[in-house]
């Protein structure tokens, strides 16, 4: 049997920004990530109105166009000659490319396909900057691909309404900033306690794409429903700058219209196939089949997702993802047959990936520690391969991928370009038949946290004004005060803690080679690179990403908290310790941190020594070998720490109390 229809009760938002690479080169401020934060300078790239025409291009394509453009005919995909042709007065700025001086092009005029590489870091470094405000309106955020999101407002939805209840805030619904029209003549229900969620969830949105807008200077559409299906297809009802809600009683009527293929999940290749086998242009056209139809021809998981998609019913879960599992850049190029023409390539990928490995570092305090090589080469005998060759005709035009991972060079530094490429290049070299080459990409991943140091102890210590004097003790007035009491000595933390960060969680990787990384898709569609994502028809079927959650007021610090129990955000300014939970100022955490790991340290230092006192004893009970008792720290180096004094002052004396 079908399960229940969509979760009423969820208030799931899917917020979609406005021709986000238009708008990254007209925003207000050029977004760069420092150590400080996403810091804000003033925009010099171009100085002209949002009312201009504008495309963005990469080589001679368009990949984003804004609205005013769009009245002209001009489309994403187009040409540039095209886009031209339909609105002479268009203007059209390339993306920054990376060339063989190893420096960003900020004025986009180098455009050389066969010696440059396209650079997203604008783009990234702003999206990164917007979702951080969404997550400061929300705790559960999903990035769906560089310019959208999935959150889930329900928590935040219903303190609102029980705000409103008490009478501490205007009726949920006088919401004059929602578009509730456009959803299969449906109306919202103010006595409905759903819609009324909905409404509420409205008024947060609200809020949060006006914190977009003036902080960043972005405009956002949102959609406002039950589910991640419905959402997504809200969002685009009412573009630019508008929010739209799907009250209860339209999510299955509102998709009868909706063709096929703009469903969510249904775009790709799963959509192409089920367009061919069931001949339907709508989601109304699917309702026809049954339940095991479906299931009869694409599978039992699949097919029971197919039946309830059609009808607006998901209860896919919000997965926080905002820190990402990999860090990926590409090129593809005309095959190249010579390794001089392959490490021109491959120093500018490290270029680029030695510094986003550095701002990662930065902002999440883990380090990278594999690195993968992935290599597109064409096949002796192929068609192609004899062509480049200038030979005849061969026996097909095919291809070989091949994969190789290494660890990153620099012992737990940041690595240089310099390592990167040499390492790069000695797998490459490796490997049989790499050549003709033309395809390079390279992905760090497999992050673990920083250490807060790598120094002596003292590296970690406040140097502190000397402590007044003491006053003599009291003589002692009983027999036990006389004898004195040890005190019992506190629970310290683990040895050797890991940062503030930890790995990053099993969640979706978030891969974005430059080639591809589009505007408008979906992070599962857009990614090149293995990762976890929702596959329908899979055999796992519903696997969804179990990341931790993202902490507006952590982000920098790494820290980060399971999406389950994840605490309310703080207030500005405060961050909470990852190893006690205590809040602390900004500028208190760091000395904090370090104090955990101190504290840890003088603890394996005693437990250290209570096992070279019991190796010393047993020694001397059963005869225990001098060259066993020596491996386990005993002998004389254990009787002389078995005698250390007791008094002197513990690791928490150097700090100051917080």
């Amino acid at each position: 049997m079908p399960r229940s229809h969509a979760v009423h009760g969820r208030v799931i938002v899917h917020a979609d920004l406005d021709c986000f690479y238009c708008q990254g080169e007209l925003a207000k401020h050029d977004l760069r990530s420092v150590s400080a934060g996403f810091h804000q300078v003033e925009h010099v790239r171009l100085g002209i109105p949002t009312s201009v025409p504008l495309a963005v291009q990469q080589w001679d394509g368009l990949i984003a166009v804004n609205y005013e453009a769009r009245k002209s005919g001009v489309k994403r995909g187009d040409r540039t000659a095209a886009a031209k042709q339909k609105c002479p007065q268009i203007t059209l700025v390339h993306v920054e490319t990376i060339g063989a001086d190893d420096k960003p092009d900020g004025a986009g005029t180098r455009n050389d396909k066969g010696a440059c590489k396209v650079s997203l870091e604008r783009y990234r470094t702003a999206s990164f900057a917007i979702m951080a405000i969404f997550q400061a309106h929300c705790r559960r955020v999903e990035r769906a691909s560089i310019d959208e999101a999935y959150l889930d407002l329900t928590e935040e939805a219903a303190k609102l309404c029980q705000e409103v209840e008490a009478g501490n805030a205007r009726d949920v619904a006088d919401s004059p900033e929602t578009d509730l029209q456009g959803t299969a003549g449906h109306h919202v229900d103010p006595t409905n306690a759903f819609d009324r969620a909905l409404l509420a969830g409205a008024r947060l949105t609200a809020a949060m794409r006006l914190a977009v807008k003036q902080e960043l200077g972005f405009t956002v559409s949102a959609g406002i429903a039950s589910n991640k299906v419905l959402a997504k297809l809200a969002s685009s009802m009412n573009k630019p700058n508008k929010q739209t809600v799907v009250p209860a009683g339209a999510s299955s009527d509102m998709l009868d219209t909706v063709p096929l293929r703009s469903v969510r999940g249904l775009g790709g290749k799963l959509g192409e196939t089920v367009v061919s086998w069931s001949k339907a242009e709508t989601s109304s056209d699917l309702k026809r089949f049954s339940q095991q139809d479906l299931a009869g021809n694409f599978g039992t998981k699949t097919g029971e997702w197919l039946w309830r998609a059609c009808r607006g019913m998901d209860d896919e879960p919000v997965a926080p993802n905002l820190k990402p599992k990999s860090l990926s850049v590409c090129k593809s190029f005309t095959p190249v047959r010579d390794e001089e023409s392959v490490l021109n390539w491959v120093r500018l990928l490290c270029t680029e990936l030695s510094h986003r490995i550095a701002v990662d570092r930065e902002t999440w305090s883990r380090r990278a520690t594999k690195l993968t090589l992935q290599m597109i080469s064409l096949k002796p005998g192929s068609r192609s391969n004899q062509r480049e060759a200038g030979g005849g005709n061969g026996k097909g035009n095919t291809s070989t991928t091949r994969s190789r991972t290494v660890d990153i060079p620099g012992g737990g530094e940041s690595p240089t370009t310099a390592s990167l490429v040499s390492e790069a290049m000695a797998v490459f070299a490796k490997t049989d038949n790499a050549l003709p080459c033309s395809r390079l990409a390279l992905t760090a991943h497999e992050f673990s946290g920083l250490v807060s140091g790598r120094g002596s102890i003292a590296s970690f210590l406040r140097v502190l004004p000397p402590p007044p004097p003491q006053q003599p003790m009291p003589p002692p007035t009983s027999p036990l005060e006389k004898s004195g009491s040890k005190g019992v000595k506190p629970n310290a933390k683990e040895a050797l803690a890991v940062g503030p960060s930890g790995q990053a969680g099993g969640g979706r990787s978030l891969p974005e080679g430059d080639d591809e990384d589009v505007p408008g898709r979906e992070t599962a569609e857009a990614s090149t690179a293995s990762r976890e994502v929702p596959r329908v028809g899979s055999k796992d079927g519903s696997r969804v990403d179990r990341s931790r959650n993202f902490q507006p007021s952590s982000h920098l610090a790494g820290g980060a908290h399971d999406e389950r129990t994840a605490p309310s955000p703080l207030r500005p300014g405060r961050e909470r310790c990852p190893k006690c939970g205590k809040v602390l100022t900004q500028e208190e955490l760091q000395e904090h941190l370090d104090f955990h790991y101190a504290e840890g340290l003088q603890e394996r230092y005693n437990r250290e020594g209570d096992v070279a006192r019991d190796m010393a004893r047993l020694s001397n009970r059963r005869g225990l070998p001098k060259r066993k008792i020596h491996e386990a720290g005993g002998g004389e180096g254990a009787k002389s720490q078995a005698k250390r004094p007791a008094a002197g002052p513990r690791i928490d004396s150097f700090f100051k109390p917080t």
